[in-house]
């Protein structure tokens, strides 16, 4: 006879436990008992190690899976980095503009206090690309497109650095800043709307999302380390202040990413 609480043997007749103290109300069979219950469990469910229960799960390891769980398939999702190129690009064309003060000492020989005084003028151009961006915003959600944004934003963009590659005036550069900046705000006003809708999951949005963000980042650093490069190829192959050379490609890589836009919105 045995403990219904702790399945430790008592003598037949007793009314509580020795062990536990219980009241023996429910006694159980020798089979019963906890150690024999594991035993019986074992003997009805055989021993599977963790790796195959996880592959008969379907359950994803994600330190084996790494990358590929990290980065969405580019076979799945294809538009998803194509999108991310172009955000990289265009970023990259965006960034090139922070050459703009060694552009005016180059060009136009300025000193470092005239520098200073272009700077405070160009300054109000970013309030000019976030009112392009709301206003943007609020005439793509009125009439439900993205395409007419995105290919305004790649002309006028584009226009506004080849004036810079050939621009022999300062003010001309000056308002070609403002038009840019117009027109980058005018992208940024659908950018996300268009990066929302390709985005390869709902539950790893949030991944996806910082994912294409980081571009934003990267393409700056990318200047920082190509822009010197690409204006001494610039010098050695037009031999002048090496920013011709240098905007122009910047013009082809916006106008030629930005449309890339356009095989998902």
């Amino acid at each position: 006879m045995f403990c219904g609480n702790c399945g430790c043997e008592v003598t037949e007749g007793m009314h509580y436990c020795s062990n536990c103290g219980a009241k023996l109300e429910v006694v159980i069979s020798p089979v019963q008992r906890p150690e024999d219950r594991a035993a019986a469990r074992e003997e009805a469910e055989p021993y599977i190690p963790a790796s195959q229960r996880q592959a008969q799960s379907g359950a994803v390891n994600p330190f084996k899976s790494g990358f590929k769980n990290f980065y969405p398939s580019f076979k799945k999702y294809p538009e998803y980095t194509w999108a991310l190129l172009t955000k990289l690009f265009i970023n990259f064309s965006n960034a090139g503009l922070t050459m703009l003060t060694l552009f005016y000492v180059a060009r136009f020989h300025l000193s470092e206090a005239e520098v200073f005084e272009i700077g405070s003028y160009t300054g109000a151009s970013i309030l000019l690309m976030v009112l392009a961006g709301l206003f943007g915003g609020w005439l793509s959600d009125k009439f439900r497109k993205q395409k007419p944004f995105v290919m305004g934003a790649s002309l006028i963009t584009g226009v506004c650095l080849i004036l810079f590659a050939f621009a022999t005036d300062l003010w001309t550069v000056i308002a070609g800043f403002f038009v840019f900046n117009f027109g980058f705000g005018l992208y940024n006003a659908v950018d996300n709307a268009l990066v929302n809708r390709i985005l390869p999951s709902k539950e790893n949005a949030g991944k996806d999302i910082a994912i294409m963000n980081i571009t934003t980042n990267l393409a700056s650093s990318l200047v920082n380390f190509v822009a010197p490069l690409l204006i001494a190829v610039g010098v050695n192959l037009l031999g002048d202040d090496g920013y011709t050379f240098f905007f122009i490609l910047l013009s082809h890589l916006f106008d030629y990413f930005l449309p890339g836009c356009n095989s998902h919105s």
